[in-house]
């Protein structure tokens, strides 16, 4: 059986959080979502592992009490950076929904963040070509290669641009194993 993917599992967690009501920020179920992955047996622990830690604790359920759970759930291995992390990190910073990035639509600014997503996908994680496409909405690899070739001519003439890479590429080493 294959795991669920971002979207399903965003379901998921609030179909869980429902059942013992209570209520996330976005921001929290993406981050959760994020990082587990595989089983939604630790969906549910991490929910539960945060209510006790909020109510023990007498804390306010934030990004930070969030990392200091998820640390409990997740191996070194699992830390690294995904294909959904770096879409989450580049739809955030052109300000596009995650799901225009999979759709077919050719507006400039999404064109750009998925070229983009496609790009720092193939240079930070170890997904092949066909993996990336695929979880692009189903683009061939010979789409990757033109993203990742348009990115690249686009940084060696645009200064600006080359920045807006940077600046991206810092975000996502920023997210390397730093749970």
């Amino acid at each position: 059986m294959k795991a669920p993917d971002f979207e399903t599992r965003m379901q998921i967690l609030e179909m869980k959080l429902q059942k013992e009501g209570v209520q996330f920020s976005d921001e929290i179920k993406e981050y959760i979502c994020s990082y587990i992955k595989n089983n939604i047996r630790e969906l549910e622990g991490v929910i539960i592992s945060l209510v006790a830690q909020s109510t023990l604790n007498k804390k306010q359920i934030d990004l930070k009490l969030v990392k200091e759970v998820l640390r409990q759930f997740i191996s070194p291995e699992d830390r690294e950076i995904s294909v959904e992390n770096i879409k989450q990190l580049v739809a955030k910073h052109f300000n596009v929904p995650v799901e225009k990035l999979h759709s077919k639509t050719r507006l400039r600014e999404v064109v750009m963040a998925r070229q983009l997503s496609m790009y720092l996908a193939k240079n930070y994680t170890n997904s092949s070509l066909k993996a990336i496409g695929d979880s692009f909405g189903g683009r061939d690899h010979s789409t990757v290669i033109h993203s990742l070739k348009t990115v690249q001519d686009i940084m060696d003439t645009d200064i600006l641009f080359k920045d807006k890479v940077n600046a991206l590429v810092k975000k996502v080493q920023s997210t390397l194993v730093k749970l």
